[in-house]
Order: C-alpha cells, then sequence, then structure tokens
C-alpha cells in the first residue's frame, strides 16, 4: 500500500493523496423460531411473519482520522455502487484537489466491467478472505 500511496503522490504532485477504505454492511430483520415455554397439557401458539426486510449501508471510512461518509441503500449491484462511488467522490473532494486510494474487498460489484470509477478516485483491492485488513470491519 505504501508503493501505491508512493506512486500516487509522484504522479499528482498537485493532489493531496488520502487513503480510504469501503464496504457494505446488510441490516435488517429476520424473523427467529425460537422454543417457548407452556404449561403441560397447552399447546402455545406463536404466530411469525416469514418476511425479510434488508437495507444495506456502503460506508466508506478514513482510518486515520475516523471520518466517515455512509449511504443507505434497498440492495447491493453495479448501479448502486456507480451512484455510491459517485455521491463519496462529490461528498469527499467537490473541487477534485484530491486523490483517493480507495481499500475494497473483491465483491461482484466492486469488480465488474460496468463499474464507473470517478477520475480522483484509485480502488485498491484487498486479498480475497482478508477482513482483518479492511479498517470498515474494525470501525
Amino acid at each position: 500500500m505504501d508503493n501505491e500511496f508512493i506512486k500516487t503522490k509522484k504522479e499528482n504532485p498537485d493532489k493531496q493523496v488520502e487513503i480510504w477504505a469501503q464496504d457494505e454492511a446488510r441490516l435488517g430483520l429476520q424473523p427467529t423460531v425460537r422454543r417457548t415455554w407452556s404449561p403441560k397439557g397447552i399447546r402455545f401458539i406463536a404466530r411469525q411473519t416469514k418476511k425479510f426486510q434488508w437495507i444495506y449501508v456502503f460506508a466508506f471510512v478514513h482510518p486515520l482520522t475516523g471520518k466517515s461518509f455512509w449511504l443507505i441503500l434497498p440492495t447491493v449491484n453495479t448501479v448502486l455502487m456507480n451512484m455510491a462511488l459517485k455521491e463519496f467522490s462529490n461528498y469527499i473532494d467537490p473541487k477534485n484537489e484530491k486523490i483517493i486510494l480507495l481499500l475494497m474487498d473483491n465483491a461482484g460489484w466492486h469488480n465488474s466491467n460496468e463499474l464507473e470509477i470517478p477520475k480522483n478516485i484509485r480502488i485498491f483491492p484487498l486479498p480475497p478472505y482478508s477482513p482483518e485488513l479492511q479498517p470498515v470491519e474494525c470501525s
């Protein structure tokens, strides 16, 4: 990562280079069936809804300062990842004065050929199966 930072800084001496991390988290409701107690001979009936309700948080974290940016979206896919990257880029660098090295895992929508990466963002993929390297996982 240090080599990538130095290389990017040399290629863009007039811009500030920052390292950020990005990940998604699924939040929601999922019914759970549990055992219940009832007096002997009486059958207890517990009604439940078998619906799942999910939302996804797209989080961007600056590990050195703890600064964060996040979006709550209905699902995860390439279209929403494109929107999240664009919103993050506009929020963190509205004047186009920075280069962002963005640590991301290898989710399918992160590697899509249809992914539209803003000009001020450089993607730095993390190795597979390495959540301990992902600062967003530790926040």
